[in-house]
């Protein structure tokens, strides 16, 4: 019983001090992505100058499973990524999507991704190797080769609200916080 209080408390002294690397704003929880459309990835309030990855991931909360890395070191100054869902990713309704990695990623979700074609439930893992190839990042006078097709407009979409104490909250940053709640309650 002294072991799992102590590691309680380690583990939320590490959630206390993990800073984010950012707050998701687009997508936001239910969004609805179609396969071969225009969608857009945004945030606010980066604390990295570029996020390791951005993560397509599946499932609950407490039991999500990585799809594939949609994205490698996307510089975080232009606060937005516009790309083209490919038109090979499946329908799944259980989205969720990651950037950054543990214990500073953030998530959002869920969300959906809808292909007309395709049927609920479908894996939707072989598709991201294939997005893999077909985007850029555009920053300045340099090119960065990510996944996906950028635009210049941003994304109007936003999701957050203000705490009591006036700060900024998403959604994402509470969704981020339920799978490390569910493993200290298993301990």
């Amino acid at each position: 019983m002294f072991k799992n209080l102590v590691t309680f408390a380690l583990l939320a002294v590490s959630v206390v001090n993990a800073t984010p690397v950012c707050v998701i704003t687009a997508p936001v929880i239910g969004t609805v992505w179609t396969a071969g459309t225009p969608a857009s990835i945004a945030w606010s309030s980066p604390t990295v100058a570029t996020f390791n990855q951005i993560t397509l991931m599946t499932g609950p909360a407490s039991a999500l499973q990585t799809v594939g890395i949609l994205f490698d070191n996307v510089p975080s100054g232009p606060g937005y990524l516009n790309f083209t869902v490919p038109a090979t990713y499946q329908t799944s309704t259980d989205c969720v999507l990651q950037i950054g990695l543990p214990p500073t990623a953030q998530y959002i979700g869920p969300f959906t991704i809808l292909n007309q074609g395709g049927v609920v439930g479908t894996p939707i893992a072989s598709t991201v190797q294939a997005a893999a190839s077909t985007a850029s990042v555009m920053t300045g006078m340099t090119s960065m080769t990510a996944s996906g097709s950028i635009s210049t407009a941003a994304p109007s979409t936003t999701a957050a609200s203000k705490n009591a104490a006036g700060r900024t909250v998403s959604a994402a940053a509470v969704l981020a916080f339920v799978p490390i709640m569910l493993a200290v309650l298993s301990l």
